[in-house]
Order: structure tokens, then sequence, then C-alpha cells
């Protein structure tokens, strides 16, 4: 029997009436008022470093291209809000994503193309100075695919040991592609927290979850120890102080370059370290030079800025109109934050470098775009809301 939809803007959505609206304007405002404190912020920590002879001699050379990355986000994240959910999560589309970015994933590390930086071969060099990132929109097709898992009703065929199986084998095979294939332990540990959370999310006990947390841990310094460079990083962080004329002293810069910042800072670009000392200013460090250029009111303001972004995005999933639009948003809502709190966490020597950047705020292409389209399905999951929901 066929379903009546009274309204002119309803259809169907995984057999579920539905109303097409426009998308959350609370939320849009928030990630564009994130990507333009971005752009700011990596001209204030970035024109030091451009006037080397390593980069040129334009003091802009990555303002100008972040604003070009910026505007390509722009048009993906409206884009993707235009495409329903359903689309999204189709076995085509995910299969194709799928194969071509594991694909990407390998050619980092054997390819003509591949760039190797800082010891992970997480990189595609496609010309000179043109750099993409596969894994941070490979992240995203991760979410998609533990989404479309997680949202299928349990029965008798289909329990939830089935569930747990499958997860585990998406999380294999992509932790294949990063740990053995790209070295990159910090993606690899965002993967792993966003998998677990979207666990417990489900249901899965906290006992279970926690069981799951342990092995991973584990897991974690197995390979940290089976290479002397991971391992200094961590001995370098757990001491710090002892090793000041080594690794410690990028550590020691960070702290020190937050606490010249104080209360209130010193103001907009008069931040001096970010002219050396600094390790990576405009990338990995952002958020000190935020903290020293507005200091310790600053930066918790940014900081409540990414919380009020994860509690709007699973507000949003709250309001989802099918479980698969539900649990894409909780996964994407849990990983701009938790890849947030890591990168602050990095910069007050919280934890030891893990090498991942600030969502929307840090320099770079592929973080910016991937956040940008993240955030786009994010609108896209806020289009669409159950006829009995409508005010």
């Amino acid at each position: 029997m066929a379903v009546q939809l009274a309204s002119p803007s309803a259809t169907l959505l995984d057999g579920v009436p539905v109303t097409r609206n426009s998308v959350d304007p609370v939320y849009a405002r928030i990630v564009m008022c994130l990507v333009v404190i971005g752009i700011v912020f990596v001209f204030s920590a970035s024109f030091p470093t451009a006037q080397t002879l390593l980069y040129g001699t334009h003091p802009l050379y990555f303002l100008y291209r972040q604003l070009a990355f910026a505007g390509l986000g722009l048009v993906a994240m409206i884009a993707l809000a235009y495409v329903g959910p359903r689309c999204l999560v189709s076995d085509g589309v995910l299969g194709v994503a799928s194969a071509l970015g594991l694909l990407a994933m390998i050619l980092c590390r054997f390819g003509p193309f591949a760039d190797e930086t800082a010891g992970s071969a997480c990189w595609l060099r496609l010309s000179e100075g043109v750099r993409i990132q596969p894994s941070e929109f490979v992240k995203l097709v991760y979410i998609l695919l533990l989404a479309r898992i997680l949202a299928r009703p349990v029965d008798k065929r289909y329990t939830l040991l089935h569930m747990l199986g499958r997860v585990s084998g998406a999380l294999g095979v992509f932790l294949i592609a990063l740990l053995f294939l790209q070295k990159d332990l910090g993606m690899s540990l965002l993967v792993v927290g966003v998998t677990l959370s979207m666990l417990f999310i489900r249901g899965f006990s906290l006992l279970l979850v926690s069981a799951l947390a342990g092995c991973g841990g584990l897991v974690g310094v197995v390979y940290a120890m089976s290479s002397p460079a991971r391992w200094q990083r961590i001995e370098t962080f757990l001491n710090s102080d002892s090793n000041r004329l080594d690794g410690g002293y990028q550590l020691c810069q960070m702290l020190a370059t937050l606490a010249r910042g104080g209360i209130c800072g010193l103001g907009l670009g008069m931040s001096p370290d970010k002219w050396g000392p600094l390790p990576a200013p405009h990338t990995d460090s952002i958020f000190c030079v935020i903290g020293g250029e507005l200091g310790l009111a600053g930066g918790v303001g940014l900081l409540l800025m990414f919380l009020w972004l994860a509690g709007r995005t699973f507000k949003i999933a709250e309001r989802a109109a099918v479980p698969t639009a539900w649990y894409m948003g909780c996964g994407i809502g849990v990983m701009l934050g938790l890849q947030a709190l890591i990168n602050i966490a990095v910069a007050t020597v919280s934890v030891p470098c893990t090498g991942l950047t600030l969502p929307f705020i840090s320099y770079g292409g592929s973080s910016l775009l991937s956040s940008m389209m993240a955030a786009g399905i994010v609108l896209s999951i806020s289009r669409y809301k159950p006829l009995e929901r409508e005010e």
C-alpha cells in the first residue's frame, strides 16, 4: 500500500516519510566561523615561514593557498549538503570510494608519487607544492561504512556478534593501511577512538568497549616500541624537562608560547615564537599561536566553539529521520571533536605528538577539505526530518 504524502516537500527516505527543509543555519554559521578563524591564524602563524627560501619570499603564500582550499571546501560542503543520506551510504558509492581510497593509501607507500615525511608515508605529491593526504578522506568513507553496518536492524540472521565482526573487519583493513603501509599512528588512534565511540552509541556494553580499548592501547604501545623513532618521541614526552636540548625543546617551546599569552594575549600577529622556536606553527602548533596571541581567553573560547560544534552535530543527529543518518552524524561529531581535543592536548603537552591537525583551523588542503566535507554531510542530515516531528 502506497504511503500518502500530503506535504509538497515530503518524500520517502528508506521507507520513512520525511520533509526536506533548509540546512541547519546555526551549524553552518559555526563551521564558517571556524574556517574564518583558521584563515586569519594561518596567515598570522605562517608569514614568517613563507618568507624563507624553502617556500618563496611572498608572505601571503600560505594565505592564498588556504583561501583556495576554503573555496573548494565550500563548494564541496554545499554539494554534499544537497545529496541525500541514502546516496552517501549506497553500496556503489561506498564500494567505489573505499576501493579508490585504499588504492591511494597504498600508492602513498609504493607509488611513483609517494612522499614520505617525518617517517610517515601518508602523502601523494601530485606536482611541485601540491600534495594530498588520502587518509583524511578515507576516514569519512570509513565513518559512512560504520554507519551502514551499525544501522542495520538486529535479527536472527544478523546478530550483534555479526555486527561486531563486520566492524572489526573494516577497522582491521583500515588499520593495516594506516599502521603498516603509512606508519601513521596519530590517524590510527583517531579511527580507533571513533570506532569505539560508535560501538558504545550502538549499545555495546561499556565493559566490552573498555576491553577493546585496552587491547587497542596495548597494540599501540607494542607498535610504538617497534620503532626507535616513535618510542623516542614517547620518552621525550615523559621526560621533556631532561631532554630540553633534544626533542624536549619543542615541547617546552609550545608551553612557553602559551605562557607568554597570559590571560588576554599579546595581540593578533604579535607572538614572537612563530619566527623560529615554535615547531610547525601553522599546522600542528597553530593552537599555541592562538593561545599566545589571544591568551587563555582566546584558547578557551576556541575550545568552547569546538564543543558547541560537536554538541550541535549530536543534536542534528538526534533529529535524524533514519538510523543510518543518526550514526553518520554521531560518527562525524565524535571525529571532529576528538581530533580537535587531541590536537589541543598535544599543544598543551598533555599527550605525545600525534601529527593530527586542528579541524578547520590548521593549514592544509586535505585537512580543511575533509573537515568541510564532513560538515556538508551533517548539513545533509539536517535537511531531512520525520513528518511527525515537523512543527
